[in-house]
This record gives C-alpha cells, sequence and structure tokens, in this order.
C-alpha cells in the first residue's frame, strides 16, 4: 500500500478548494500505517487509539494490501456490548463540540472540521442544536458538485438531530443511532 484516501482527505480537498480534477495521489494519505494480519485486535487497537489513528491499513507478511480496519471495526467486535451497559453518555462524550451557524460557508466548516480534527459539526441557532453535518456528508456532496466555492452549510446538511439525554446508557445511545 502507498497511501489511503478517506473522508478526511476529502474535507482538505474542500477546505484547501482543490480542484476536483486533481490526481488521487497528489490528495491522498501516503506514508500509511500498515499492520500485520497476524497483530492481536485489542494490540491493534491500542496502537490505533496511541497514534490517533482510524484506520489501519492490514498487509500479510509479503507487506501485501489484505484490507483495511476501522474504529467501528473494534467496537463492534470488542465486546461494546458488555462496556455499553455499564457507561453512561456522560463518560464517554466529547465535551468539546465543534458548533456553526446555517449560512456557514461549506469550505469554512471543511476548514473547521480538518484543523480540529473532528469528523462532524453542530449546526445550533442560538444554543438549542439544529442539525449535524458529518465528513460522509461533504463527500457525498462534492462527489456530486464540483462547484464548491459558493455553497453553504444548508445545501448540504440534511439530518434530523436525535437527541439522548447524557445519563443514558451506552447502549440506549447505540441503539437509537442504530435505528436512525
Amino acid at each position: 500500500p502507498i497511501g489511503i484516501f478517506t473522508e478526511r482527505d476529502t474535507l482538505k480537498i474542500v477546505s484547501d478548494a482543490i480542484e476536483c480534477d486533481t490526481q488521487l495521489l497528489e490528495v491522498m494519505t501516503k506514508n500509511v500505517f500498515c499492520i500485520q494480519a497476524s497483530t492481536y485486535i485489542h494490540d491493534a487497537y491500542v496502537l490505533m487509539e496511541q497514534r490517533e489513528y482510524r484506520h489501519l491499513v492490514v498487509v500479510n507478511d509479503r507487506k501485501e494490501y489484505m484490507g483495511v480496519v476501522t474504529e467501528g471495526d473494534f467496537l463492534r467486535h470488542m465486546g461494546f456490548e458488555d462496556v455499553a451497559d455499564a457507561k453512561l453518555v456522560k463518560d464517554t462524550m466529547n465535551k468539546s463540540i465543534l458548533t456553526i451557524t446555517y449560512g456557514t460557508m461549506l469550505i469554512k466548516v471543511a476548514q473547521l472540521m480538518t484543523q480540529r480534527k473532528c469528523d462532524y459539526a453542530v449546526i445550533v441557532s442560538g444554543t438549542k442544536p439544529q442539525s449535524v453535518i458529518h465528513e460522509r456528508d461533504i463527500t457525498k456532496f462534492l462527489s456530486n458538485n464540483s462547484d464548491i466555492h459558493e455553497t453553504s452549510i444548508e445545501e448540504v446538511s440534511h439530518h434530523r438531530m436525535h437527541v439522548i439525554k447524557k445519563d443514558a446508557s451506552l447502549k440506549e445511545a447505540s441503539e437509537v443511532m442504530r435505528q436512525h
């Protein structure tokens, strides 16, 4: 493997106003971190957390590409269900949230998300959350639209917010996310 292209790379394309006809080689993350397929799941997860990676490229003994694992893959396969009953949302939630308002330009949102290394922003009106925009929303928009320079956030975000109380269990939160 010589690189990986993720939604985070798409954010860079938008935030730096890179033209859509740019070759993938120019915008992908190079010098990708590879991990042996024989690595234990727990060790791979710890490594991912320590280095703040969201994806690990898996290779065989000959350093040939075999696949990719993500944060979500680890959660689904490391006994999340056992932890989810015991922990509350407030124990794990991010308290430093990127908030934006309607009318914010897509390029500005992508720049803020890139700077803060976050994969979403909450759209607020005053102090009330109205919607959320994810890296995936920006990626989908970019795949269908090449002119992003005059695009506001309203054209990209179409999510309804589902709110859960901070004293809910992670299991309850996970169920709400699964349903919606």
